[in-house]
């Protein structure tokens, strides 16, 4: 229905759907049914949750929960203060809610008692785990609820995990092996760990602290045979396990490739338990005797410098050889049961391996996958070669960095979010539609539980995603809650906006602001895949942050729905700006494809609760020229820049008079935006003729 945006969805024991839209909702043997007999809204970030006695839990942004159940509402305001109700979770015993800023509540004879406090405004979650614990996310971690108190935290940064998870290993019984980068060479901190996602419990006997252990360049592996994670101190040339360590190697030797960089070291435990080492120098091989090193004087590869490293399902050895900074030369295959090179795939002869890749994984099929930098995902099905990238389907990002598999499915890490593939469509989540806590996802593996971690590129922790939901961790990125008014569709007899381009099914799937003035690069992110989307939406807009001396920090598209609510493109309030520091305050500049730009009077804070109104010529500078009165105490952005450049001019009316009778196209002529071009958008043009947008608007 027009005007539903469901923030949470649960499903109950019988298989109804429940949703948490502007009002409670469900969908139920197919049938949409929205309670307009709700006793409260929520405009923005409302959850839900249904309980096992058969009733219903609803909250909103406003301090407020209501209960259904038979019919019946039962409603309660836990705060005078207007606050988000963050988590909300219900067992056969107890319902307990998360009150931003105030802290966990517990319902209690009818009433809601504060029994944990606490100042913290973030999005705290209430979490059950597979024993029946309940946890309290916070900030680095989480806490179990014990009663009416929070037992001790589990701290990500004590146990190693503030860090770049960019490896990860599935770990014995179900756990995750997790190794922090910025650990990686010669830091002697906490370096290696391991977390059951049931219990979010870390196992001492895998965790590894190298200021104990006194090394120093690790290199971390996953052992098939054994199941579980093991490490390789290049020093001594010891392999540990959680009880047993041996010599792979005499450091009296001296293999050449331990006195290079080890982040470009990839360690293979194969299936005969043969360990292989690629290195800039060379290829380290030894069947847990003898050892030797490959390279490009004793066999047919053509560089010295190997890069990927996989096993197939067959028992043979693929490896990528080239150069780290550059291209695969080729790839050449070890027989395992022979125990020598057969066979070498040269780039020349086959160049969908011409790239610099990441990563080359087989999946059950014994299909090869290669993930690379820019040509993103390659595939040998051992007779033709074919490639996905984002041109020729919806990939969420061109560089691959990671392949795990589960169930049939690729689930890849990408420089734009995480894709699943299910070897037809691509399913992306990113920091748009999903809490990822970043957008460019350096590693992904899935445990024995099915579930999907998730490591990124930079300081952003790790995540799980259970397929569900997103367990561990929550988007961070900084979030602006923002509304206007274009002129143009503003429908004074209704009080708000048309969605005549959405009802039309004339608003495009990406952002139309790729060409000048704007040269706006879209990502997968800000692309509608869904109708629903668009139900509530007048056009799109773009976002423009800058810092305290006007110079431009980030721009993002984003859409604006007939309340004039920004929202993003997964019909969410608010867009996020990942490159904002949300300690910091930015002037916001509101763009429009035909209106006049306007931007904030005075910096403003992030992840603001109370929308910031534009509408509102005292937010807006020089607001009482910059935005048009439309009477009634209703303010909007002045239609008419059909060229987008700050400025009315007769250079507007000329793109216009050559648009001029068009119909049923986008196009900026189109002031009112009815999707058709005619004297009405003329008489909008006329009255702005001459408006200028401030200094720091114009292009």
């Amino acid at each position: 229905d027009e005007g539903d945006t469901a923030w949470k969805m649960k499903k109950d024991a019988t298989g109804t759907i429940w949703l948490a839209g502007d009002q409670l909702a469900k969908i139920e043997n197919g049938v949409h049914t929205t309670f307009t007999d709700c006793p409260i809204v929520a405009y923005g970030h409302a959850k839900v949750h249904a309980a096992p006695d058969g009733s219903v839990y609803y909250t909103n942004d406003a301090s407020q929960v209501t209960k259904y159940k038979d019919g019946e509402w039962t409603t309660w305001s836990i705060s005078d203060v207007t606050r988000f109700v963050t988590g909300i979770y219900a067992n056969e015993t107890d319902v307990w809610c998360y009150l931003s800023s105030e802290g966990l509540f517990k319902l209690v004879n009818d009433e809601w008692v504060n029994t944990i406090s606490s100042n913290s405004s973030n999005n705290n979650q209430i979490i059950p785990t597979s024993n029946g614990q309940l946890l309290l996310t916070q900030t680095n971690g989480f806490a179990p609820i014990e009663g009416n108190t929070l037992g001790e935290k589990i701290d990500f940064t004590a146990h190693g995990m503030g860090g770049n998870y960019v490896q990860l290993f599935p770990a014995s019984e179900g756990q995750m092996g997790m190794r922090s980068f910025n650990l990686w060479q010669d830091e002697t901190s906490h370096a290696f760990n391991t977390l059951d996602v049931n219990t979010l419990q870390h196992s001492p006997v895998d965790f590894i602290d190298l200021e104990t252990q006194n090394a120093t360049k690790i290199i971390f592996f996953y052992n098939p045979i054994q199941e579980q994670t093991g490490y390789l101190d290049s020093n001594t040339g010891m392999v540990h396990y959680a009880n047993q360590q041996f010599p792979l190697y005499n450091p009296a030797d001296n293999p050449v490739f331990f006195d290079y960089y080890v982040g470009n070291v990839e360690l293979l435990v194969d299936s005969r338990e043969h360990y292989w080492i690629t290195t800039e120098e060379g290829l380290f091989y030894s069947d847990g005797t003898n050892w030797q090193i490959f390279d490009d004087s004793n066999t047919f590869f053509e560089s010295k410098e190997f890069i990927n490293i996989a096993e197939d399902n067959n028992g043979d050895v693929w490896v990528t050889n080239g150069t780290f900074d550059a291209t695969t030369e080729g790839i050449g295959i070890w027989d395992g049961d022979t125990n020598s090179w057969a066979t070498y795939i040269d780039k020349d002869e086959n160049p969908a391996i011409n790239a610099f890749n990441n990563v080359i994984a087989f999946d059950e099929n014994n299909v090869l996958w290669i993930g690379s930098i820019g040509d993103g995902l390659t595939y040998f099905d051992g007779t033709n070669w074919g490639n996905y990238n984002t041109s020729n389907s919806n990939l969420a990002g061109a560089t691959v960095q990671d392949i795990s598999f589960y169930n049939n499915e690729l689930i890849l890490a990408t420089s734009n979010g995480l894709s699943i593939f299910d070897g037809t469509n691509f399913t992306n989540y990113d920091t748009e539609n999903s809490p990822l806590a970043w957008y460019y996802v350096a590693e992904v593996a899935v445990d024995a539980n099915g579930n999907i971690w998730i490591s990124y590129s930079g300081n952003h922790g790790a995540t799980v995603f259970n397929r569900a939901d997103l367990a561990l961790g929550e988007n961070t990125a900084p979030t602006l809650q923002a509304q206007v008014y274009l002129e143009g569709a503003y429908d004074a007899n209704n009080n708000e906006m048309h969605t005549q381009l959405a009802s039309q099914n004339a608003l495009p799937s990406t952002p139309p602001y790729t060409q000048a003035p704007w040269n706006y690069t879209p990502t997968t992110t800000n692309q509608i895949t869904s109708p629903n989307t668009l139900n509530n939406i007048t056009d799109w807009v773009l976002v423009e942050a800058l810092d305290a001396s006007f110079n431009s920090v980030q721009v993002q598209a984003a859409l604006v729905d007939k309340q004039g609510n920004i929202r993003n493109v997964a019909g969410n309030l608010g867009v996020k700006m990942n490159l904002l520091d949300e300690n910091q305050q930015y002037y916001f500049i509101i763009r429009h494809r035909n209106h006049i730009d306007i931007i904030s009077d005075m910096p403003l804070a992030v992840n603001n609760t109370i929308p910031y109104d534009f509408r509102n010529p005292a937010n807006v500078m020089n607001g009482f020229t910059q935005l048009k009165d439309l009477g009634s105490g209703v303010f909007a952005m002045h239609s008419g820049d059909t060229d987008g450049n700050g400025v009315v001019s007769v250079a507007d009316f000329n793109d216009y008079a050559e648009q001029s009778g068009s119909v049923n196209q986008y196009l900026n002529g189109d002031y009112n935006l009815d999707n058709n071009i005619t004297v009405s958008d003329f008489n909008l043009y006329t009255p702005n003729a001459s408006v200028i947008g401030v200094t720091y608007v114009r292009y």
